[in-house]
């Protein structure tokens, strides 16, 4: 289903005049990061094509029992096409070294992976998890993760610092991230959500639940008090005090905070708990981050200047007017008054919207910096993305053109781009509109 955003009169190059009406016309939902081939790679996968996760709960009063998570982008994965399912198959090896005695504990271990498609083994929004678990006594160690998979050439060695502090009072893991959308195919603690191998970098437009163990000696009642607020304000976005009864030393607690309606940014977990003879505090700083954010909108500079393709002047004006911070609420109202799902932080038009922007910049921007958007092949994209139909003859010697044809809902339009210098450029000389009855 294509998303049309924009109802666009076309008129004659020569007269240079473009008369557009914002007009939602048709919504279909869009999920980030899934429109491959719009954004240069290097884009697309920050913070590494690999997650890792380690961990640890008590298992006893002089172990832990520490969980190996690794997620592993499925864009980087080696996949091989095996009685029409796409196979991939990986090993993962977590070493690790305790600095004071030089102790060396390690676990390595084979995965495999099968998807339905092709098209699924290049997405680069998806992980696919892999796990196993490791006993370690306290101490403070130094983590080698490796990565090779085993129908390819990829190999990825990680260095990691990690801590386990002696058992003695309450003991708190750090928030575990779940995925509230998926079902867990591994048993990772039990029948909980599919846990995520991140600890800081949480994504955006993911609805997450936090999973929450605690050791507490003598099976005794708990008082536990948990906040979660912006890094730097005060206010809090989700807070609750309750009393907790621990089984067999240990109290689970899988929250449900409002994430989705969170914006991009840096937020502070924050967790207060009290027996009658010990208490402990803890913080875990995370960020949100819309991890598949389109190029064009890193910049609140660049971001502006190609609404002026589908504003009248004076409202472009308006927008783009006053200081930086005034310009950046303006171009905020600007994007949540258009926003279709405003329960949620993210914005649905203005991803595609700045989606089709990174794309007409990759294909049609140039090197003396001519922004793909102002081309007039980009300026049709913009309004109604990709075309349903293509006739390509920008390489025939008599009469080079390019033509494009969208079925819209009520209508054909069709535009015809002369072709300049092969496909270097195109100017567009004529449009066309049909009835579909």
């Amino acid at each position: 289903m294509d998303i049309y955003i924009f109802n666009l009169k076309v008129y004659p190059m020569k007269s240079q005049i473009f008369i557009i009406i914002l007009l939602v016309i048709q919504f279909a939902w869009s999920q980030p990061g899934e429109r491959g081939g719009s954004r240069d790679r290097r884009s697309l996968i920050p913070h590494g094509a690999i997650r890792l996760r380690p961990y640890p709960v008590i298992a006893s009063t002089s172990e832990y029992k520490v969980y190996l998570l690794a997620e592993i982008i499925y864009d980087v994965m080696q996949f091989t096409l095996e009685n029409d399912i796409y196979h991939a198959a990986i090993e993962t090896e977590f070493i690790f070294k305790e600095e004071d005695s030089k102790e060396v504990f390690s676990k390595i271990w084979e995965s495999q992976c099968q998807l339905p498609d092709y098209e699924t083994t290049n997405r680069r929004n998806q992980f696919f998890l892999t796990y196993d678990s490791l006993m370690l006594p306290p101490g403070k160690y130094k983590i080698t993760f490796r990565y090779q998979d085993l129908k390819g050439k990829q190999k990825s060695t990680m260095d990691l610092n990690f801590q386990l502090p002696e058992i003695g009072g309450i003991y708190a893991a750090l928030p575990l991230f779940l995925n509230a959308d998926t079902e867990n195919e591994l048993p990772i603690l039990g029948n909980i959500p599919q846990p995520l191998a991140t600890l800081t970098h949480v994504p955006l437009n993911k609805s997450l639940q936090i999973y929450l163990q605690t050791y507490i000696p003598g099976n005794s009642q708990a008082k536990a008090k948990i906040t979660i607020s912006p890094k730097d304000n005060s206010s809090e976005l989700y807070s609750i005090d309750t009393l907790l009864q621990s089984v067999n030393n240990r109290i689970s607690l899988i929250l449900d905070p409002p994430i989705l309606q969170w914006r991009e940014g840096s937020y502070i977990f924050k967790l207060n708990i009290k027996t009658e003879n010990d208490s402990l505090i803890q913080q875990s700083p995370f960020d949100i981050i819309w991890f598949f954010k389109p190029r064009s909108l890193t910049s609140l500079e660049y971001a502006v200047r190609p609404l002026e393709m589908i504003l009248p002047k004076d409202e472009y004006k308006k927008l783009n007017s006053g200081g930086k911070s005034e310009r950046k609420e303006k171009f905020n109202t600007f994007w949540e008054e258009k926003d279709p799902t405003p329960e949620t932080a993210f914005n649905e038009l203005m991803y595609e919207f700045y989606t089709r922007v990174d794309s007409v910049d990759r294909i049609y921007g140039t090197k003396n910096r001519t922004y793909g958007w102002r081309t007039d092949p980009g300026k049709i994209i913009i309004m109604y993305g990709d075309p349903n139909e293509v006739d390509d003859q920008s390489l025939n010697p008599i009469q080079p053109y390019l033509r494009w044809t969208y079925f819209m809902p009520d209508r054909i339009l069709i535009f015809t781009f002369e072709a300049i210098e092969g496909r270097k450029k195109y100017r567009l000389v004529n449009e066309e509109e049909k009835s579909r009855q």
